[in-house]
């Protein structure tokens, strides 16, 4: 057991466990500090004692923690409790690496977010840096406070975001603005559609509808290996199966026309509802069974790949269960930003606060082209960063370029020749 002292007085005994007793009489904001860190070198000394070693001459000290998309992420024991953290990217034939990033120290959490960008794991847009969290942080207070007709969903929205934030920066500094009282109208927006697959029971929906367009009735299978039967004027043409495959009848003359036509019906559905047809892998990458090919690996979550003769290229993730190594808890996914943050999240690789949902992305957008237009005192490094928002947004969510944001303009712009506002 190691104790831990706060000015002579001990704040916190950690066990060989990892678990963290408290004195009763002695809670103090400093113990609280603890749990986290003890979780980070958890962590740390964890991935690294499990790690192989780097197959590369040249940097066969380090061990390879994690790699995907010919990118890795190593780790080096410096001794005296020190961690050497180093993302590189494999040259084509992964014979070599270059272009290292180096944390020392154990920056741990640093050379993981690195990791993630680079190799693209994680979408960058989505990702928002201390200075971008803190502007955010500084407009959506601003608004809270000041914005008396804030709808009720809104104001709850932007307190669930202000918490995330809170939770992974310092107090934010006080942002002298203008006292304004915000009487204006605001619109609301509706998520922005994008274009990705959720699940089979949205192509199913969408595709036997269209089905139905064309005059083919859709029916529930009365046979076990079939999901719906296909009838063209009161006749069984086709079969649509479990295994995502649509089959002839083969006791009735069925035209090949008709069936290419229902198969292109249904390739050019999933292509619209949003599949992934660039091939995320290599004959490099692990090929586990059955056509499935290993994209990366951290603790015991598993990020997978396997090709689908309608859906393209399908992805999963799923632990390993302690025991017997066997997959448990897998989860698919047809769209690979999805399929790559649920990796990140699951595995703990990354801070789940730190990502934003789409209905708050909208929000966030609308909040700092606001606050880029307001007359508030901002520098111009502030203007700068939330720009550069802006464009990350627009560039993720494309339809927000189009979107409308009504302001109040008498009420925020009108000044009297001395710069006082109107009354």
């Amino acid at each position: 057991m190691w104790a831990v002292f706060h000015k002579d007085e001990p704040i916190a005994f950690i066990q060989r466990s990892g678990e963290i007793l408290y004195p009763a009489d002695n809670r103090t904001p400093f113990s609280r500090r603890i749990a986290p860190i003890v979780f980070e070198v958890w962590e740390m000394e964890h991935a690294y004692q499990q790690a192989p070693p780097m197959n590369l001459p040249s940097v066969a000290n380090y061990r390879n923690l994690l790699q995907y998309n010919r990118h890795v992420l190593a780790a080096r024991y410096d001794q005296a409790g020190q961690f050497t953290f180093v993302t590189w990217e494999y040259n084509y034939d992964q014979t070599g690496v270059s272009l290292g990033h180096y944390f020392h120290r154990n920056a741990y959490s640093q050379a993981k977010e690195d990791f993630m960008l680079r190799s693209g794991l994680l979408d960058e847009r989505k990702w928002m840096g201390a200075d971008q969290l803190s502007i955010l942080h500084a407009a959506l207070l601003y608004r809270s406070i000041h914005d008396q007709e804030l709808p009720y969903e809104d104001k709850k929205m932007i307190e669930k975001l202000l918490n995330q934030i809170e939770v992974q920066l310092p107090p934010a500094p006080n942002v002298d603005y203008p006292a304004v009282n915000q009487e204006r109208e605001r619109k609301s927006f509706p998520p922005t559609k994008v274009n990705t697959l959720k699940s089979k029971s949205e192509f199913y929906k969408t595709f036997f509808a269209a089905l139905t367009q064309r005059g083919i009735e859709v029916c529930r299978s009365t046979s076990a290996d079939y999901l719906a039967d296909l009838f063209l004027k009161d006749q069984l043409i086709a079969f649509y199966t479990r295994m995502d495959s649509i089959e002839k009848n083969p006791f009735v003359t069925v035209p090949d026309r008709l069936m290419s036509s229902i198969q292109d019906l249904a390739r050019k559905t999933a292509l619209q509802l949003g599949i992934c047809t660039e091939k995320p892998y290599t004959e490099k990458d692990e090929k586990i069974a059955n056509g499935v090919y290993k994209l990366s690996e951290y603790g015991d979550v598993v990020l997978a790949c396997k090709h689908h003769p309608l859906f393209e290229y399908v992805f999963s993730t799923y632990r390993l269960a302690p025991e017997t190594g066997t997959p448990v808890q897998r989860q698919y996914f047809y769209d690979k930003n999805e399929a790559l943050e649920n990796f990140a999240v699951r595995s703990g690789l990354a801070d789940a606060r730190k990502l934003f949902s789409e209905s708050e992305l909208v929000l966030i957008y609308v909040e700092m082209v606001k606050f880029l237009i307001r007359p508030n005192d901002k520098t111009m490094e502030q203007f700068e960063q939330v720009q550069i928002l802006i464009d990350k947004l627009e560039d993720l969510l494309p339809a927000l370029k189009d979107q409308e944001i009504q302001l109040d303009y008498e009420e925020e712009f009108a000044h009297d020749y001395d710069g006082t506002r109107p009354t």
